[in-house]
């Protein structure tokens, strides 16, 4: 798991194994490509990354060793998310979340959250990952209740609520957020314009004013 300091000594001593076979080998090699993309911005080094990665991960040797293989998926999500396929990054977020929640519970709730942020980029226009989003947010509250990602996951399960168009489920989530939440201020504004269409839209005046109070 060591790669970070493997690949300062690939660099020093002019190490080149890109040819090498096997999981390891392929990972490491996917990981230094992955950090010079970070540097360079590239798609093409993004692109050289994820495939070394995706190589890596068919090997038989990422199936016997699921930490690992889980640390190589969420590198694997970042290439994604940096090429905008959001999906494939959302995927490769979510599938490392359960090799990563024992040893490094931490990084397996980043994965989470960043399964979260791919599949709400593309909600609008394919409203099922709008569900699959909400499905995420609610997996990481019970996962990681005390995770500061967790804390924030209840005011975007509303708005994405919202967006699908489920006002009712919208209003009861966002007043069920408790005041030393980070957004609690930004949650009961929508609440207010949630509740304000309600009145829009009531059928009588009498609906109107219970609404009103």
């Amino acid at each position: 798991g060591h790669h970070s300091a493997a690949i300062q000594l690939m660099t020093k001593y002019e190490v080149t194994i890109e040819q090498a076979p096997g999981f390891y080998m392929q990972w490491l090699v996917g990981q230094q490509k992955f950090a010079e993309a970070e540097k360079t911005k590239a798609e093409a080094d993004y692109r050289a990354a994820q495939k070394l990665l995706r190589d890596a991960l068919a090997s038989p040797e990422a199936e016997k060793d699921l930490l690992s293989a889980s640390e190589c998926r969420y590198t694997l999500g970042w290439c994604n998310y940096r090429l905008k396929s959001h999906v494939a990054a959302g995927t490769s977020f979510q599938e490392a979340v359960g090799g990563l929640r024992g040893p490094n519970p931490s990084k397996a709730a980043e994965a989470a959250w960043m399964a979260f942020v791919s599949y709400q980029a593309i909600a609008n226009e394919q409203p099922r990952y709008g569900l699959r989003a909400i499905e995420v947010l609610e997996d990481l509250k019970r996962d990681f209740p005390n995770h500061a990602y967790a804390q924030k996951a209840d005011y975007f399960i509303a708005k994405l609520q919202q967006s699908r168009g489920s006002t009712s489920s919208s209003i009861r989530q966002l007043q069920a957020i408790d005041p030393a939440d980070p957004n609690y201020v930004s949650a009961r504004l929508d609440l207010c314009n949630l509740l304000r269409r309600q009145i829009d839209q009531a059928p009588s005046d009498d609906e109107k004013r219970e609404l009103a109070q």
